[in-house]
């Protein structure tokens, strides 16, 4: 994971020093690769994990390696991100949000991924501390657990990058944006929940810039 993460930051800053290259990061994530496909993170022992596997592959499309060379990989990932297969992981936002996100980049046509956001568009939760505006908790099915500002955050980046891959949907794309209190102050008296998403989406995905970069998963 760590690798990945390093070489997501490496292309943010547009490193051209020649010190570490962005092509050396690949050859080592794929020397990572477990015997059997897929990734895990170092705790997690040798059975691949979705999430890990999608970072990976994520940080791989992003860097450049071709879809043909990433479909396997990314065939094994949602073969194994299944109900019957790893119920727990498809339960977890943490899981769920990692795994879409690192699709979007890697397999943007995959047919995997309107079923990855419609599992999260139910996992959100009413917040009554601020309006019933929708958020998510640590868990996408019952129990939910309370409120989490990391989880919501990490649905509504999640959700605003597949509104932009796969088109808005009912659940999460106008006017549905009433998701995402979670991540924000209590809403002044005329905050409205269209603001509220922007304020979220901002405060999540970073400050934008003036000059073009690549976004990152």
């Amino acid at each position: 994971m760590g690798t990945s993460y390093g070489l997501q930051t490496l292309l943010d800053l547009g490193m051209t020093d020649g010190r570490l290259r962005p092509g050396e990061l690949v050859d080592t994530l794929w020397r990572l690769r477990l015997p059997d496909g897929g990734w895990s993170a170092r705790s997690q022992g040798t059975e691949a994990r979705p999430e890990v596997t999608a970072l990976v592959l994520g940080a791989l499309a992003r860097a450049g390696v071709s879809p043909d060379r990433l479909a396997r990989e990314v065939d094994r990932c949602t073969a194994a991100f299944t109900r019957e297969r790893d119920r727990a992981g498809l339960e977890s936002t943490h899981v769920v949000t990692t795994v879409l996100r690192g699709l979007l980049r890697a397999a943007p046509g995959g047919a995997a991924l309107p079923p990855l956001r419609e599992v999260l568009v139910d996992g959100a939760i009413s917040d009554r501390g601020r309006e019933h505006l929708r958020c998510w908790g640590y868990r996408l099915d019952p129990p939910y657990g309370p409120p989490s500002p990391l989880h919501t955050a990490q649905a509504v980046v999640a959700l605003e990058r597949a509104g932009r891959v796969l088109g808005e949907s009912a659940g999460c794309g106008p006017p549905g944006r009433t998701v995402c209190a979670g991540c924000c102050p209590a809403p002044a008296p005329r905050t409205t929940p269209a603001r509220i998403w922007r304020t979220c989406v901002r405060r999540c995905a970073g400050p934008a810039r003036t000059t073009p970069r690549t976004t990152r998963c």
